[in-house]
Parts: structure tokens; C-alpha cells; sequence
């Protein structure tokens, strides 16, 4: 009786109870697995305050040209580089452009004809050759005379002045009713020659030729002048050959000890007196110095 008391209870509750009613699905032995969500947290950044990157070192990039460490010259015009320490060594090598740089080597305080010169390096190309060493024309960052010498051949001699005639030739020469002809002869080595012809024969003192002289003269100034009284009447002097132009120091002069020839034009005039008779040449040239 007491039994069937107790199946009776049971039997109630589970009528009042339906989810007690559905059976558990078996899970045959694995255990359900839990989603877990993490939050999404967004970290606040000051305004001011820069979001910090993580970058690769880098070398930083160069604006201008490092200083040389070693003794360096600067070239500060355009500038021969020559194969010895002078303007005497022609012809140039070739021309430093200005700004460049150049390695000094040696040093010369007298070149030829004159000036200080060092030796230099052209990393660019890899020549060697000298400089003037003026101030005008190159910096360095060392005492030049520091620098040993060293010996350099002798230079060749210069290629002789250049002249070209530029305007007929005026004065009395030109006259047809003298009796006597003028004749002028140019070279390269003893430019101008003057003859007095009769009858195609060349006069001389002997024959009433008094004295013949030449002047050269640039810019209203005389600089150069000389008379000859006898034979060959050479602007530089001699009786046969003609003496040629002057050059000393491997530098053209219009004579020994006198101004150096510089490029322009001149004018030349010739004046002669044969047996009391004048005779005159006159002729612009243009001079040249290769």
C-alpha cells in the first residue's frame, strides 16, 4: 500500500512538471564547447601625442659634398693643367672646369717664365699636371710650400707670333712717278723685311740708301722702334739673315730686355731716304700668340 502511495505521487508531479517530461540528448561522451567573446577595446591616444612606429634605421641622405680629409685644392676659374710649371709648356693638357676639386703634389715657386705652379692630381680622370698656384686661381687647405719639388724636363721653345696684314698698305711707296719701288717681304721668324728696288735691282747704302726705320705702334703708343743704315733693313736688326723675333724666357719681346708681345693689332710704318728722296709704308697687323 505504501508503494503504490509513492507511485502515485510521482506519477503527479511529473504531469505539473512538462520540461521534466523531455528526455536529455545524449552527448555520447564529449563535452560542448563554450564561445567565449572577447571585448573589442579600442585604446585611447592623447591628441598631441604621436602614435608611436617602429621603423629601419636608415643613412641619412647627404645634401652637400662631404669635406675632403686629405690636403685638396679648389679650382676657382677654369684653368689649364699644363705638363710642366709654366705658361712655357704648350700646349695645355686640357682645362679644369672652375669648382672642382684636385689633390696637391708638388710645389714650384718659380715656373717658367715665372710664378708659383703646384702639381696636381684630377681625381676625375685621373691626370696629373701643374696649376698656377695664384690665389686668383686656386684655394687649398695646406701651406703649398710645404710640398716636396720635384724636376721637370725643359719646356720646348714657343711657336713663334702669328701676324696677319689687315689694311692695304698706304704712303708714298704706292707712287708710280718715283723712281723706286718698294718691296716688303713677311716671315714667321723675322717678320718684315723692307727693299728698295730700281730697275729690279736691290739698293743698299751704296747706292743712296740713307737709313730705313720702322715703328710699331698699338693704341697711339710707340712700342717698338729701330733705324737701319745698311743691308738687309730688318724690323729686328741683321745684314744678312734677318735677326728673328726676341724671346727671352720663353717669352717673345720686341727687344732684349724690352715688353713682352701681347696678341692685338699694330700698326707698322716704314719710312726710307734714298738719295734725298722719302720713301713711306704704312699696314695694320693683327699678332697672334698660339
Amino acid at each position: 500500500m505504501r508503494i503504490s502511495s509513492l507511485l502515485v505521487a510521482c506519477l503527479f508531479l511529473c504531469a505539473c512538471n512538462p520540461a521534466a517530461q523531455t528526455p536529455a540528448t545524449p552527448t555520447l561522451g564529449i563535452e560542448p564547447t563554450a564561445t567565449v567573446i572577447e571585448p573589442t577595446v579600442t585604446p585611447f591616444l592623447p591628441v598631441d601625442e604621436p602614435t608611436a612606429t617602429t621603423t629601419v634605421d636608415e643613412e641619412p641622405a647627404q645634401t652637400s659634398t662631404p669635406e675632403p680629409t686629405g690636403p685638396s685644392c679648389a679650382i676657382l676659374q677654369d684653368l689649364n693643367l699644363r705638363s710642366g710649371p709654366g705658361t712655357a709648356y704648350r700646349p695645355p693638357i686640357r682645362v679644369l672646369p672652375g669648382n672642382s676639386v684636385v689633390t696637391p703634389l708638388a710645389f714650384n715657386p718659380t715656373g717658367i717664365p715665372g710664378g708659383s705652379w703646384v702639381y696636381v692630381e684630377y681625381p676625375v680622370s685621373g691626370q696629373k699636371g701643374w696649376v698656377s698656384a695664384g690665389n686668383q686661381f686656386i684655394s687649398c687647405n695646406i701651406d703649398l710650400s710645404s710640398l716636396p719639388s720635384i724636376v721637370v724636363g725643359t719646356p720646348l721653345p714657343p711657336p713663334l707670333p702669328r701676324s696677319a696684314i689687315s689694311s692695304a698698305p698706304e704712303g708714298s711707296c704706292g707712287d708710280n712717278d718715283l723712281p723706286y719701288v718698294c718691296d716688303v717681304v713677311f716671315s714667321d721668324e723675322a717678320w718684315i723685311q723692307f727693299k728698295v728696288l730700281q730697275d729690279g735691282r736691290e739698293l743698299g747704302q751704296a747706292d743712296g740708301v740713307e737709313q730705313i726705320s720702322f715703328s710699331v705702334i698699338r693704341d697711339g703708343d710707340i712700342v717698338y722702334e729701330i733705324t737701319e743704315l745698311a743691308k738687309d733693313y730688318c724690323i729686328f736688326g741683321g745684314n744678312g739673315p734677318c735677326n728673328p723675333w726676341v724671346v727671352e724666357n720663353y717669352t717673345y719681346r720686341w727687344k732684349a730686355g724690352g715688353a713682352a708681345v701681347q696678341p692685338g693689332e699694330y700698326l707698322v710704318f716704314v719710312e726710307g731716304t734714298v738719295n734725298g728722296i722719302l720713301l713711306t709704308w704704312r699696314a695694320t697687323f693683327n699678332i697672334t700668340l698660339p
